[in-house]
C-alpha cells in the first residue's frame, strides 16, 4: 500500500494505493482509493497482472507469440538495450517528465504530475530502452508497494525514420519483458500493466498490446470519500455539478 497526502486549494488528500480493505482510522478531508481491492460486481477499474512468483519461462509463456519474436528480434536483431532505475533521483524524474511530457503534448493527453512523483519518489521505479547509447526510445515508470509494481506512464518518441518506427514497438516489449525479469529478481510479486479498457475503441490498440503479455485480469474500484465536514461538501458539490 502506498499513501500519499498533500494539499489542494486547502484541502487536504489523502490518495491511497492498492489497499485490501478502507482504512478505518484515517484522517483527511478527501481520502481517494486508488485501486482498491473489489470484485468483479463491484468494480470500476480493470487491469491485467502477471504474478511474479512464477517462472520467468512460465511468465514468457503467457506472451502472445509475436511478442515473443519481437522481444527476440529487438535483442538479437536491433542490439536493444535497457536500463533501470530503483528509487531513481529528482534529476532523472525531471528527466523522465521532460519526455513524458513531450510525448503527452503530441498525443493530447495529460501532462505527468511532477509534483506527486516528487513526494512519492521512494517508491519510484524508471526504466527506459535505447539502441547504442543514442536517443533514448521509450521509458516507462511505476509505483510500487512491497508487493507490486504499478506501471503509471509509458511514452515512446516520435521519429519520422521509418525503419527506426518499426524498432520502437519491438524495443517497448522488450522492456516490458525486462523490467519483469528486473522486478521478480527483486521479490516483486505483481506485475501491474496500470489498467485496460476493453470497452473504449480508442484504446483498443493499448488494450490488445497489454494483453499480448497476460490475460489475467484483476478487478478493483478507484472511489472517493470524505473525512470532514468540508471534504463532504466538496464531494457533494462536486456529484451535484456532474448531473
Amino acid at each position: 500500500m502506498i499513501i500519499d497526502n498533500y494539499r489542494r486549494y486547502g484541502l487536504k488528500i489523502c490518495d491511497i494505493y492498492f489497499a485490501e480493505n478502507e482504512l478505518d482510522d484515517y484522517t483527511a478531508d478527501i481520502i481517494r482509493y486508488i485501486q482498491l481491492k473489489s470484485n468483479q460486481d463491484t468494480s470500476n477499474f480493470i487491469t491485467n497482472t502477471i504474478n511474479l512468483n512464477l517462472s520467468v519461462e512460465e511468465i514468457q509463456g503467457q506472451f502472445r507469440e509475436t511478442v515473443r519474436n519481437e522481444i527476440r528480434q529487438a535483442e538479437n536483431k536491433h542490439s536493444v538495450k535497457t536500463d533501470f532505475y530503483y528509487q531513481p533521483s529528482i534529476d532523472s524524474i525531471v528527466t523522465f517528465c521532460s519526455f513524458y511530457d513531450s510525448f503527452a503534448k503530441n498525443r493530447k493527453l495529460a501532462l505527468s504530475n511532477r509534483a506527486k512523483l516528487f513526494r512519492l519518489q521512494e517508491h519510484v521505479i524508471i526504466t527506459k530502452c535505447y539502441i547504442n547509447s543514442e536517443a533514448d526510445l521509450s521509458y516507462h515508470l511505476y509505483l510500487f508497494d512491497e508487493t507490486r509494481a504499478r506501471l503509471l506512464y509509458s511514452a515512446s518518441i516520435r521519429s519520422d525514420d521509418p525503419v527506426l518506427n518499426k524498432i520502437i514497438p519491438k524495443a517497448n516489449k522488450l522492456l516490458h519483458n525486462a523490467n519483469i525479469i528486473a522486478l521478480k529478481e527483486k521479490g516483486f510479486q505483481l506485475y501491474d500493466f496500470g489498467g485496460v479498457s476493453l470497452q473504449n475503441d480508442q484504446v483498443a490498440g493499448i488494450d490488445a498490446f497489454k494483453l499480448g503479455f497476460s490475460k489475467t485480469l484483476e478487478y478493483s474500484k478507484v472511489t472517493m470519500k470524505y473525512g470532514s465536514l468540508l471534504g463532504r461538501i466538496v464531494l457533494a458539490l462536486a456529484k451535484k455539478s456532474k448531473k
